[in-house]
């Protein structure tokens, strides 16, 4: 489900789009907060961190919403309007989309669609601009929290996804497109094993090296990278 914040001029325009998404993408879009202003939509924005804004752009300074952030956005935009004259103006700013109304439920379906297909590429710029990882699934995706994930288990030209809740998921990805997506708080400690450095509840050096995870997991720590993996674990500590 994508967290979705509407902010629109007029409580119709919002109505509409919200109603909108209940009939056609009520599996993929999850309304998280609505606001008529600029002000309060970038206060709901900030607190709640969305996936998705879909912003009708205001007459006066229609970009001052896009100002008060850095591109590449946290979130994906799509923008909607009363007229074409701001769509090139908009996709420069970095608008994933730009709807003219009356917006339709299929034809916001289908920007959600391509939304998905650009996500499914693992695009590693928009991918460190957040805190959720896009997880890919048969039956389209998930957002996942990055401090609910373990670890990752390579398999060759795969990695499984173990979350603290037991679940896992399997992606076409291997442990090195994933150590360029995640981030510093993730640490090779084997060929087949990227680990959470905040899951792990203890570490042994001695013998066969391994860590522990919070959930029990025991998980081995190769030999080449255990003096390392020592150094750096100990330095965020």
């Amino acid at each position: 489900m994508l967290r979705t914040v509407i902010i629109g001029r007029t409580v119709r325009e919002i109505s509409n789009i919200s109603y909108q998404i209940k009939e056609y993408l009520a599996d993929k879009l999850e309304v998280i907060g609505t606001s008529r202003t600029i002000k309060k939509g970038i206060i709901i924005i900030k607190k709640d961190v969305p996936d998705l804004v879909i912003l009708e752009i205001f007459k006066r300074k229609p970009f001052k919403f896009l100002e008060k952030f850095k591109a590449p956005y946290p979130f994906e935009i799509i923008i909607t309007s009363s007229d074409q004259n701001n769509a090139l103006e908009a996709i420069r700013l970095g608008a994933f989309d730009y709807m003219v109304h009356p917006i339709g439920g299929r034809d916001l379906a289908l920007a959600i669609a391509r939304l998905e297909k650009k996500w499914k590429e693992f695009p590693i710029a928009y991918q460190n601009a957040r805190k959720e990882l896009f997880i890919p699934t048969h039956h389209g995706f998930v957002m996942e929290n990055r401090d609910n994930i373990l670890y990752f288990e390579g398999a060759i030209n795969y990695s499984r996804i173990h979350l603290h809740v037991g679940k896992d998921y399997l992606i076409a990805k291997t442990l090195k497109d994933l150590e360029e997506i995640v981030g510093s708080n993730f640490y090779r400690i084997h060929k087949s094993y990227l680990v959470n450095v905040s899951q792990i509840k203890e570490y042994s050096k001695e013998g066969n090296s391994f860590v522990v995870l919070r959930n029990g997991k025991k998980l081995a720590v190769s030999h080449r990278r255990k003096d390392k993996f020592a150094k750096e674990f100990l330095k965020n500590l």
